[in-house]
Formats: structure tokens, sequence, C-alpha cells
């Protein structure tokens, strides 16, 4: 008991000022542009804590080409920001496949679904070996009590992202 009594107060503190702990944030920031972070819609006007905090809140997440992030007519609380790699997003229509977007790093994809439960409208597909960070609607919700400032600034831009794909939309409608 003793010993444990030592190492807590005074071995621990001693080796803890020696090693530096590293987070996802340190990790991404060496493996991609961090351009990417910096430009994404989804974490704009964000500060450097602010955006380590909100990758705090997600989940890093890889796969390879061909696979399948997102499946049409699925219901799925989350959304995606992407860190490397492409995405094709797809709509299945009566039997046949429509190619929607190609996403790149920074642009973000399941925000519908994210911020409304609802089915997604269309299948998520890597195109190349692609790297995202996953942000769960439970999970925010829960560190909405820790990160109030933060999840709140996530929410505003998912908004934005929301209103300008709707301009889009209209914008494409007006010019049939």
């Amino acid at each position: 008991m003793l010993f444990s009594i030592f190492a807590n107060l005074l071995i621990t503190p001693i080796i803890m000022t020696r090693v530096r702990l590293v987070g996802l944030y340190q990790i991404l920031s060496m493996s991609i542009d961090r351009g990417v972070l910096h430009g994404s819609p989804l974490l704009q006007n964000m500060t450097d804590y602010q955006r380590r905090k909100a990758i705090l809140i997600s989940e890093l997440h890889e796969f390879e080409k061909g696979d399948l992030l997102v499946e049409q007519g699925t219901i799925g609380r989350n959304m995606h920001l992407i860190l490397s790699g492409e995405v094709e997003v797809i709509r299945r229509d009566a039997g046949e496949s429509h190619s929607l977007a190609v996403l790149k790093p920074g642009q973000i994809f399941g925000e519908v679904g994210y911020i409304r439960e609802t089915e997604r409208t269309a299948d998520v597909v890597a195109t190349q070996k692609v790297s995202v960070l996953r942000f769960d609607y439970e999970r925010m919700q829960k560190d909405l009590k820790f990160f109030p400032n933060i999840v709140a600034k996530l929410n505003f831009n998912i908004s934005y992202v929301l209103g300008e794909r709707l301009a889009d939309m209209v914008g494409k409608s007006k010019t049939k």
C-alpha cells in the first residue's frame, strides 16, 4: 500500500512531466493537410481550440475503394467530414443509379440524417481509400453539456451548409 501511494504521488508525476500526450487532432495534423480542417465549412469560423474539441467529439473511420459509407433507405443519425480521398453520392431510383456528386476532402455528407432522423436519400461509396470524421447525433447531445459553444457552432455551420445546398437546388430548378 505504501508503494502504491509512493508511486501515485511521486513516480507518476515525474514520468508524466517527461511524456507528451498526443490527441487525435495532433495525429490528424501529421497525416492530412491542415487546410482540409481549416477550409471545411463544418469547422468554419472556429479557433484551433474549438476545432480540436470538435474533433474529440468525433470518431475517425477509414474505408477502402468500393466500400459503402452510407446506404440509401437506411436511417442514421450521423454525418461525415471527408479528411482524405473521395466519395461518390449515388441515388438509386426505379432500378437506375444516378451520380449526384463527387465529394472531396473538407466536404461533408449525411447532414440531413444527422439533423433529422429520416431515411438516407442516396448511397455514398468510396471511390478510393478515404478517411472521414464521423459525428454522431447522440454523442453530440451528450457532449452538449461539456462543450455547448462548440456544439452550437457546429450546428450553426451545419445549418449554413444546408442553406447553401438548398439555394443550389433552387437555382438548378430555375434553370430547367
